[in-house]
């Protein structure tokens, strides 16, 4: 009788661990696993954690992203646009925009109905670039940067990472009787970043300015009135500190480029 439920001990160990070993999260597979001790009788019980990963669903945001803003169909987000030109599938490219030769438009980045951007233009990450937005050839829009309607660049504008154009100097979102302000309800200013000028990173320009050609506005500038051609300014709010040549560098003559100070424009 001995022998037997010493040979019968190992199986009823097993049976009576299952039911404790079958609850378990969703995630997780505990199975029983018996082992032979080498010079026992006896059958020793573990249980094995097999944890399965999670599966990933890779999300259809260009699907997504399309339906919210009312483009319906691949063609119909990217209208107008050339071989030569690159659009990232997570970009937002809404009816009506006109891209020019060799345009590059990356992740996420967003453009609204009427929008033209010129030939060899590059758009970089989530950027948000405003309804009737016109921007020149050969500019570089860094990550981030938000160009809102009535923005206008002019060729070869760089704007740097981060950086917020307006467009509203006297901003509610309603009016005096409590009402939603419409666009009726508002007045739009324009902005104007003219040839060559460079807008540093951070920088925010308020609605109805002006930046004069291959001016350069200093990263984290407030900018509230308009910048003269050539000059560098600095501060919140931006005040002109000096003058800088075409290739950017704070002189008043410059033997790499041939510009100086009041000669050339």
């Amino acid at each position: 009788a001995a022998m037997f439920w010493l040979i019968r001990m190992p199986y009823l160990l097993v049976v009576g661990l299952l039911p404790s070993l079958t609850s378990v999260s969703a995630h997780e597979d505990r199975r029983p696993v018996v082992r032979l001790v080498k010079g026992s009788r006896e059958a020793q019980v573990r249980s094995l954690t097999v944890r399965r990963p999670l599966r990933r669903v890779r999300k259809e945001e260009p699907a997504a992203l399309a339906g919210e803003h009312g483009a319906t169909s691949d063609s119909a987000r990217r209208p107008m646009m050339d071989t030569t030109t690159f659009v990232h599938p997570s970009a937002v490219v809404e009816d009506g925009v006109r891209l020019g030769v060799g345009v590059t438009v990356w992740h996420r980045s967003h453009l609204r109905t009427g929008a033209d951007i010129g030939d060899h233009t590059r758009i970089g990450e989530g950027v948000h670039v405003g309804a009737g937005v016109t921007i020149g050839a050969n500019c570089k829009i860094q990550n981030g940067a938000l160009l809102y309607e009535g923005c206008r660049l002019e060729d070869g504008v760089f704007i740097g990472p981060g950086v917020i154009v307006t467009n509203d100097r006297h901003p509610r979102a309603v009016n005096p009787d409590g009402s939603l302000k419409t666009a009726d309800d508002w007045i739009l200013e324009e902005v104007v970043v003219e040839t060559g000028a460079s807008i540093g990173a951070g920088a925010l320009i308020l609605a109805g300015v002006r930046v004069g050609h291959w001016a350069v506005v200093g990263a984290g500038s407030v900018v509230t009135e308009d910048v003269t051609p050539h000059s560098l300014v600095l501060g919140i709010p931006a005040r002109p500190v000096g003058t800088v040549c075409f290739c950017g560098r704070r002189c008043t003559e410059c033997e790499t480029c041939g510009w100086s100070e009041g000669v050339s424009p």
